[in-house]
């Protein structure tokens, strides 16, 4: 029985889609995560909400885990304490990925968001490309006293300590592992809708890299 011999060049062609689609990994090479729709409730209490959107529609963004470090202004604090919560029901995230956990750190002025449980690839959530994306959370901040009239100049992390901004998502090639593609060095300033307390607070615009 003859056995047929495949051409160097169409080994090479298959070879070459190979390694492009592996090297890209497909995940989202950009995304926005922001900062939207704060309001002071009350003298006492602030609630923002945190979204993430996929800003590159060419490739999949299947969310994996997403934990924040979000440092602000110690004036607003205005000498109160601070407890920090999620507002029940307003993760847009299958109920698995949702944050698990969120205190402030006063000493480091500092909102601490906790990442969600482990959910394998294809049960995931997929991050919209609609704008204004899917909302991880909404966040609320009661204090012991009204807050401070001065700007909340929020900013994300992405230092070791106190806690470090991270954003993962699930390749789309096998094993589908999750890939961190967060990149500081990418990163363009974008004010918040809707900003309150004489200042607009600051979203990132961050590129995966």
């Amino acid at each position: 029985m003859k056995t047929k011999i495949v051409p160097r060049f169409l080994i090479a062609i298959i070879l070459f889609f190979l390694f492009t689609s592996v090297l890209r990994a497909q995940v989202p090479a950009s995304y926005l995560c922001s900062l939207r729709n704060d309001s002071l409730t009350s003298s006492t209490t602030y609630e923002f909400d945190i979204f993430m959107l996929n800003t590159d529609p060419a490739n999949v963004f299947e969310y994996d885990l997403f934990q924040a470090g979000i440092l602000l202004n110690p004036a607003i604090v205005n000498g109160g304490t601070i407890t920090a919560s999620i507002v029940s029901g307003s993760s847009q995230l299958v109920t698995a990925q949702q944050p698990g956990s969120i205190t402030f750190t006063a000493s480091q002025n500092c909102i601490k968001l906790g990442p969600g449980g482990i959910t394998p690839h294809g049960s995931a959530t997929i991050i919209s490309t609609t704008s204004p994306g899917t909302r991880i959370a909404r966040i609320r901040l009661t204090n012991t006293l009204p807050f401070g009239q001065s700007s909340p100049n929020f900013t994300f992390n992405f230092t070791a300590s106190p806690y470090n901004t991270v954003v993962t998502a699930y390749n789309q090639t096998t094993p589908f592992l999750g890939v961190n593609i967060t990149n500081a060095a990418d990163h363009t300033t974008l004010p918040l809708i809707n900003p309150i307390l004489n200042s607009p607070v600051i979203a990132y615009n961050m590129t995966g890299g």
